[in-house]
């Protein structure tokens, strides 16, 4: 699925620089489904975090296919930033 947004903006901030992209009303739900149905298959079997309590994701998950439409919109999005898009390109596939 093809997701348009229009372009990114760059924002600076001090000492580093943020990228901002909205996703279209269109892709954002088929996103959520599978960033949702993602962390309940990483999270099965485990309880609820605890108020306070932390769960952090394993490494990879870049590598997920189920997460394909969150993922190909980020790589849109980052070969669109001109002026850093080598070293984001870098930082990803490394």
């Amino acid at each position: 699925m093809e997701v348009s947004a229009g372009a990114p903006e760059i924002i600076r901030l001090f000492p580093t620089f943020v990228w901002k992209n909205r996703i279209e009303n269109g892709a954002r739900a088929k996103i959520r489904r599978a960033v949702l149905d993602t962390l309940a298959v990483l999270r099965s079997g485990l309880p609820d975090p605890a108020p306070g309590e932390v769960w952090q994701s394993r490494h990879g998950l870049r590598e997920e296919k189920q997460l394909e439409p969150l993922l190909a919109h980020i790589h849109r999005g980052v070969t669109s930033t001109g002026r850093i898009r080598s070293w984001v390109i870098w930082a990803w596939e490394s």
